[in-house]
């Protein structure tokens, strides 16, 4: 009975059709609404003052027919058709740069998105742990093939030109293309491993994030192994060994007696580097004993003149990859 008295209250069936329309319209501008599109930012993690590339996308809305208007601190510095993507130079360790982006559709919906640059800055340090120099060596021990390696991350998270605590970071290690068990995590900020023999380099990339989630920063080291070597220098027993002059090619034996000394560098094992690897000499090609010290041969010169050969190979007996060999010419004239 209801049914038919409320029926029969409408006059015409064009006000049915447009009591319709008017309850659809709301919901149909709501779901636009609703309509949004993604930032992205390349690179993702940027160092200060470089240039950054802001992108922004949608799955739901035609953005190359969209007037696209871009803001940089609240001041438009793009504004056209179909702009999808923007360059900016991050701005100095600490500060912040707001980019906002807003679009108005072709059917006249307007959507709006930002970002945010605050580049941060880190620095990654790397020593070879286990590594052989000589004494006094000034320069830094590389790694060499199979060595040990640590990195180390030490991140300055500024806010306000103010350094922010670094202990208070979380760190994401990934090695290559993998992100190893047990290295990263709250306070670790350091990442040791032994070169892989069947690569020729090593690509190592930490994540720091403040412990807050206010700065994250990003970066990469790539470790490449040096090739070890042996360097001859004289030692004696009065001035020690002589490592302002080393023998490339050859000397000249002028003294009576000469006691050369065999410096590895850059294989493993520097507290134990006698017993970690082999020496073997050779005088005019033939395979010749030391003395105690594997490291040092003693040569003496012979009646007459003439010249012989010195070589020297250096083999680690774990790691297959570190051998190196040296040879020079010794010339001595007649006693």
């Amino acid at each position: 009975m209801s049914n038919k008295i409320f029926f029969g209250l409408l006059p015409t069936f064009i006000p049915i059709f447009a009591f319709v329309v008017m309850s659809i319209a709301p919901v149909i501008a709501s779901a636009q609404a609703l309509e949004a599109f993604s930032v992205s930012a390349s690179p993702e993690y940027p160092k200060a003052g470089t240039q950054v590339t802001i992108s922004i996308n949608s799955f739901s809305t035609d953005l190359n027919r969209a007037k696209i208007t871009w803001r940089e601190n609240n001041i438009v510095v793009a504004q056209d058709i179909g702009i999808k993507e923007k360059t900016f130079i991050s701005p100095a360790n600490g500060a912040t740069k707001n980019i906002s982006i807003e679009a108005i559709t072709s059917n006249g919906y307007k959507l709006t998105g930002q970002y945010t640059l605050t580049p941060q800055a880190i620095d990654l340090l790397w020593e070879a742990t286990d590594s052989y120099v000589p004494p006094f060596y000034r320069g830094k021990a590389l790694v060499g093939e199979q060595g040990l390696v640590r990195i180390t991350a030490i991140p300055n998270f500024t806010q306000k030109s103010i350094l922010q605590d670094r202990s208070q970071t979380v760190y994401t290690w990934t090695r290559n293309t993998t992100q190893p068990e047990n290295v990263s995590g709250y306070g670790k900020n350091s990442f040791a491993f032994r070169l892989n023999p069947l690569k020729s380099s090593e690509k190592i990339k930490v994540l720091a994030g403040a412990l807050s989630g206010s700065s994250q920063v990003e970066e990469s080291l790539l470790i490449r192994p040096a090739a070890t070597q042996i360097v001859l220098y004289e030692t004696s027993p009065l001035l020690g060994t002589i490592f302002g002059q080393a023998f490339t090619t050859g000397l000249r034996l002028i003294t009576d007696e000469l006691t050369l000394v065999a410096e590895p560098y850059y294989f493993s094992g520097s507290s134990d580097l006698r017993s970690k690897n082999t020496f073997t000499w050779s005088v005019g090609g033939r395979s010749t004993k030391t003395g105690v010290d594997p490291m040092r041969l003693t040569l003496r010169r012979p009646e007459g003149a003439g010249q012989t050969d010195i070589g020297i190979t250096v083999s680690h007996l774990e790691k297959t990859l570190q051998s190196a060999k040296n040879q020079i010419k010794i010339v001595y004239d007649d006693k």
